[in-house]
């Protein structure tokens, strides 16, 4: 049976939420994509540069984070 919780948190339940917190946040942002420097000319989107060839596809943050 789960009981409901009473009373106040305690510092391990804070301190289980800051870990949460913190994880779900760094998976969160390594998970954002990457735009690698590119120049192109045009009056397209970096999206139809990637098309074209113009440039690198984007990346996701963490790909870059293991080189």
């Amino acid at each position: 049976m789960i009981y409901p919780v009473a009373g106040p948190p305690t510092r391990r339940h804070l301190a289980a939420a800051l870990a949460i917190t913190a994880l779900i946040s760094t998976v969160w942002y390594g998970l954002q994509p990457v735009y690698p420097d590119c120049v192109y000319f045009g009056n397209h989107s970096i999206e139809q540069a990637v098309e074209y060839g113009q440039c690198d596809p984007p990346k996701t943050r963490f790909s870059t984070w293991t080189h």
